[in-house]
């Protein structure tokens, strides 16, 4: 390859001249991606415009000066992309919220108010600790030291982001129920927050995967010991994947235990019928009948059809954990 380089540059009479780095701010400037409008990771809304940012290299100062305060790392910084005014039009916009805003704006006194909405009714039961301040409405809460934190009450819009940012960001670290609690509680209010929050931990898929759940602990590995082809086969569903020009969109991987040989087949769906169809026709019908088959705890695997093609050709039935499954590992490799 370099030698066709070489012979591609041959053809052009040139001068090579040394520049410094520091020298080459045109240079630099195309090969830097422009800065975003805004910080949030997120947000989609802030398209990059190729032909107005320029990133120059410049001589930096090499002796900081020690009163020079250092960015707070430990703080995410997408809540500053929100102002006061994107906040407060998103606060009036929330019907619970403009209530309580207006009561508070024309008295002092707690309004009686007999309504189903167990929202505004439990925005009314904080009364005492409910204020407006630049028109945004705060709530005080106070800690176990007796300190007090002024906690946003969050709109509607917004709770969902909060959540995002504070439990599946990259710098979030998926925390559990507690301690993603006390995150949003630290900066943010809203009723139903703790039934929210732990909805929202319970439901996060990226958890599902890695933590074994509440009181669960990790249970201890075991090996599948096997002396024979065919003791044992594995099978597991990737996809959906692009699709191909038959219309298939998943791939079937069935592997071995003992002789680790594996089979990739082409599905259209990974209905419990599509599966049995492809594993007796392609994989029994070739190697012969198993004696057990291990796979995750997909509804393809867990139907009444597999659970009759599994008795009559009496083949033992196993599961693991979902999302747990070792021949899925396989699949990444493909």
């Amino acid at each position: 390859m370099v030698a066709r380089w070489i012979s591609l540059l041959d053809t052009y009479d040139m001068t090579i001249q040394h520049r410094k780095g520091s020298a080459l701010g045109n240079a630099d400037a195309l090969s830097r991606v422009p800065r975003r409008r805004c910080k949030r990771e997120d947000c989609q809304e802030c398209k990059i415009n190729m032909s107005c940012s320029v990133n120059a290299i410049s001589k930096g100062n090499n002796n900081p000066s020690k009163s020079s305060e250092l960015p707070d790392i430990t703080q995410s910084n997408w809540v500053k992309q929100w102002d006061n005014e994107e906040i407060l039009r998103l606060q009036q916009e929330d019907s619970n919220l403009s209530t309580v805003k207006q009561f508070l704006k024309n008295g002092n006194e707690k309004p009686v108010v007999n309504t189903p909405n167990q929202e505004l009714s439990a925005l009314l039961r904080q009364w005492d600790l409910l204020f407006t301040q630049n028109e945004l409405l705060y709530r005080k809460f106070y800690e176990i030291d007796g300190s007090i934190t002024n906690q946003l009450v969050a709109p509607r819009e917004l709770r969902k982001e909060i959540m995002q940012h504070l439990h599946n960001n990259r710098t979030a670290s998926h925390l559990g129920r507690e301690k993603t609690l006390l995150k949003v509680r630290s900066r943010f209010y809203w009723p139903l927050m703790t039934s929210d929050v732990a909805r929202w931990c319970q439901t996060c898929m990226s958890c599902a995967k890695r933590k074994p759940g509440p009181g669960m602990g990790k249970y201890p590995m075991q090996h599948c010991s096997v002396t024979s082809p065919l003791e044992c086969i594995a099978i597991d569903i990737m996809g959906p994947l692009p699709m191909t020009d038959d219309q298939n969109e998943y791939i079937m991987v069935v592997g071995d235990y003992f002789s680790k040989w594996k089979e990739a087949y082409a599905l259209k769906n990974h209905t419990a019928q599509s599966v049995a169809d492809k594993l007796t026709t392609e994989f029994i019908c070739r190697f012969g009948t198993p004696a057990r088959i291990h796979t995750d705890q997909g509804r393809e695997f867990e139907s009444n059809l597999f659970s009759e093609i599994c008795k009559l050709l009496g083949i033992d039935k196993s599961r693991t954990n979902p999302l747990q499954t070792s021949i899925g590992r396989y699949g990444r490799e493909v």
